[in-house]
């Protein structure tokens, strides 16, 4: 993974999580999910180097919906739509640049596995 795109996901973690913590119109247990989603695609970041873009990518997914979620039953959705404009391109384009990763390594596994 690039250093550019570490920090762009780490600049949207941190967006989010401010918005999380600030946001008190937000239902206790959708803004217990999105602490958790948070916490999942820092983990991800973390052991990037053993599971790679499967463990991120599915993490980051939950991540998106559940800004979505929060847009739509905010009182403040601008601020949640704010905060996915301003990642949803540099962060999608990253997934989508990893898919023909995915598909080798996923090619390579089920070799390996014999199927």
């Amino acid at each position: 993974m690039s250093a550019e795109r570490e920090q762009t996901l780490k600049s949207l973690l941190a967006a989010v999580r401010a918005l999380v913590t600030s946001d008190d119109t937000l239902d206790p247990k959708l803004r217990l999910f999105i602490a958790q989603a948070v916490h999942a695609v820092e983990r991800a970041l973390d052991q990037y180097e053993i599971t790679g873009e499967f463990v991120l990518r599915d993490a980051l997914l939950q991540l998106f919906g559940l800004i979505q979620t929060a847009e739509n039953n905010s009182d403040e959705p601008a601020k949640w739509k704010a905060a996915w404009e301003e990642y949803r391109v540099p962060v999608t384009s990253g997934l989508i640049a990893s898919i023909p990763q995915l598909g080798l390594a996923a090619g390579s596994l089920f070799q390996a596995l014999g199927a």
